[in-house]
């Protein structure tokens, strides 16, 4: 009995493999992934072109961020887990949830997948057109997308890469062929940034309100990968056609950078403390 339970075990363990699948046991495996190389003097120099109440925003955000995840770990979950509850086994290259997370209201959009390494997975995050501030126009529109409306027309913002712990690992830009985007410039999507909002509770309200937060948290690195996407782009399509540039499978993520939510509030709540210390002491009247 236990040598016919072994091999259904075995056979269950290749077919998972050929069908793609992470299961269970893979996010709870003990995967290490390397120490994180984020350094708080690089993020200290990309806070200096921000207000100190932008400065304040991001921190502010990523107290929330904290206080999320304090709440999960309560209860013996995180943020992943959250997405993936109560949908059975978790197949690579499958969206979720099933059929994304939009917001109506506005026009927000997300989904959580799989199929790369040196990671769990990674969120996608777009705005589609009815969201977009006036005068957001695409470079290029995508022929694969139904017509230029509110909802066929999208762009993507950023992704986030997740360990199987549910912490982020780095964020990154895609090539239009990636998501099937709609192009469009780093002006108008860095003004995109701040319009990305859900407003209601699926898959899960903490998550929703999580990736929100994230977006402020790391917005100077968020808008420095969305200008050097642009920059990479415009270097790699000299001499040729922009939409050849857009649909070059060898070009998939164009930039990216690791982070660290501890590291970015410490650098935040540094700078603010050195930024007060530059000013020297209060001006006396005599």
């Amino acid at each position: 009995m236990k040598t016919f339970r072994f091999k259904l075990f075995l056979a269950l363990c290749g077919l998972s493999l050929f069908l793609g699948v992470k299961t269970f046991y893979d996010k709870k495996s003990s995967q290490s992934y390397p120490p994180s190389k984020v350094s708080l003097l690089s993020i200290k120099k990309e806070l200096k072109n921000y207000s100190t109440a932008d400065l304040y925003t991001m921190l502010s955000a990523g107290e929330e961020i904290l206080k999320w995840n304090e709440t999960l770990q309560k209860h013996h979950t995180h943020i992943v887990s959250e997405v993936l509850k109560k949908k059975g086994t978790f197949y690579e290259k499958r969206h979720y949830p099933l059929d994304d997370t939009f917001d109506w209201d506005t026009y927000s959009q997300y989904y959580y997948h799989a199929h790369r390494g040196g990671e769990h997975g990674h969120f996608h995050l777009f705005l589609r057109q009815g969201g977009m501030s006036k005068g957001a126009s695409p470079i290029y529109y995508n022929p694969h997308n139904k017509t230029f409306s509110d909802i066929d027309t999208y762009a993507h913002l950023i992704a986030i890469s997740m360990n199987e712990k549910g912490q982020p690992l780095s964020l990154f830009t895609t090539n239009s062929w990636v998501t099937g985007e709609d192009w469009y410039g780093a002006s108008d999507v860095k003004q995109m940034i701040s319009r990305f909002h859900v407003t209601h509770s699926h898959p899960s309200h903490i998550v929703n309100m999580w990736l929100d937060a994230m977006l402020i948290l790391f917005r100077p690195q968020i808008e420095r990968l969305i200008e050097k996407r642009d920059e990479v782009l415009q270097k790699d399509g000299k001499g040729g056609y922009f939409k050849e540039v857009l649909e070059k499978r060898s070009l998939e993520v164009i930039s990216k950078c690791e982070i660290s939510i501890d590291a970015q509030i410490r650098a935040i709540k540094e700078y603010l403390d050195e930024s007060k210390e530059d000013k020297g002491p209060p001006y006396l009247k005599i």
